[in-house]
């Protein structure tokens, strides 16, 4: 039975393991799927896969295993440690599970299981586990599941999938932005705008403000050509809205697919457009500093400071459409 045991223990921490994500909002992000090893006491190692969503800075997830899937109950973090507790069920009985565990340097987590019986240990063992790279897909051509309205549920009217693209008809409906946070991650999607038109791709985007440029930082949509905007090159597509230029690089013309690349990885932000770099910079430094202090983001105590957060596609009452929206965890 204590094989038994362990094996579900080992599993079961390794889901711990994960629900240390719940920090992340902080300090790292946890959220994806890792790879997870666990080793029993008979010296035998049982592989899962754990799967962490963070919500409004709330983590969750579940154990894939040799005992199927097993939901996590208790995450609590602390800087880069988790404890995590849940219960499963060996022969009938329920059997409480702990499990502590760090962040290391690599990006790999280490730690313990223990079965928990009569507030004794009953088995420990160690435990590890590397985090798999794998793509989300956000929009597949066919729903908008993965969104929700930025102020409420419901998307609003403006927003539909029409021949396999988000578009946006400039009707009105608000900003939609994705149901789960990201911290770290790659971002691609193509895009195509209206004659005129103006929108934008925001990140790390936190809710409950008026908007979600409060928190969020823009990766500007726009036709050059015809918008106001297009004359200035900090508010220029593909910028980082009103405080880095993208070089000298041009959108293809109204009508026309262009492909962006936003990839941020702690503070260290890209924008790419069709396949170049035209934005490299990081959040906090010196530099940063002073754009933003000079910019109409100076009083704004939010802005820039999230290290998760969701990502939102503006209403900016202009005719814009995206597709192929993908995004791949790299924290």
């Amino acid at each position: 039975m204590m094989n038994q045991i362990s094996k579900l223990m080992l599993s079961a921490m390794l889901i711990a393991l994960f629900a240390n994500a719940s920090f992340a909002q902080e300090k790292a992000s946890f959220a994806g799927q890792w790879d997870s090893v666990a080793v029993l006491p008979d010296g035998n190692e049982s592989e899962s896969v754990v799967t962490l969503s963070m919500d409004d800075g709330k983590l969750s997830g579940y154990l894939n295993g040799d005992n199927g899937k097993t939901e996590f109950e208790t995450v609590t973090t602390d800087g880069d440690s988790i404890f995590i507790a849940f219960s499963i069920e060996v022969q009938g009985a329920m059997r409480d599970i702990e499990v502590e565990a760090e962040l290391t340097d690599d990006g790999s987590l280490d730690g313990e299981w223990a079965v928990i019986i009569d507030d004794q240990e009953a088995a420990t063992g160690e435990w590890s586990a590397t985090r798999k790279v794998t793509t989300e897909i956000l929009f597949d051509g066919k729903s908008l599941d993965n969104f929700r309205g930025y102020k409420k549920e419901e998307i609003g009217k403006g927003w539909k999938v029409e021949d396999g693209t988000v578009y946006f008809d400039g009707s009105g409906g608000g900003d939609i932005i994705t149901k789960k946070e990201y911290g770290s991650f790659e971002l691609t999607f193509d895009w195509k705008i209206s004659e005129g038109g103006n929108s934008g791709v925001m990140y790390r985007v936190k809710k409950g403000d008026g908007a979600p440029y409060i928190t969020g930082i823009e990766y500007q949509i726009l036709d050059n050509d015809k918008h106001a905007d297009g004359k200035r090159r900090i508010t220029s597509a593909a910028a980082l809205y009103a405080l880095y230029p993208p070089g000298d690089e041009q959108p293809k013309k109204v009508g026309q697919w262009n492909t962006t690349k936003i990839v941020i990885k702690g503070d260290h932000v890209e924008h790419y457009l069709n396949g170049k770099k035209v934005v490299d910079v990081t959040i906090g430094s010196d530099e940063w500093k002073e754009k933003v202090a000079a910019s109409k983001f100076a009083t704004w105590d939010k802005f820039g400071k999230s290290k998760t957060g969701h990502i939102a596609f503006q209403d900016h009452g202009n005719p814009v459409w995206y597709r192929d929206i993908k995004i791949k965890a790299l924290d």
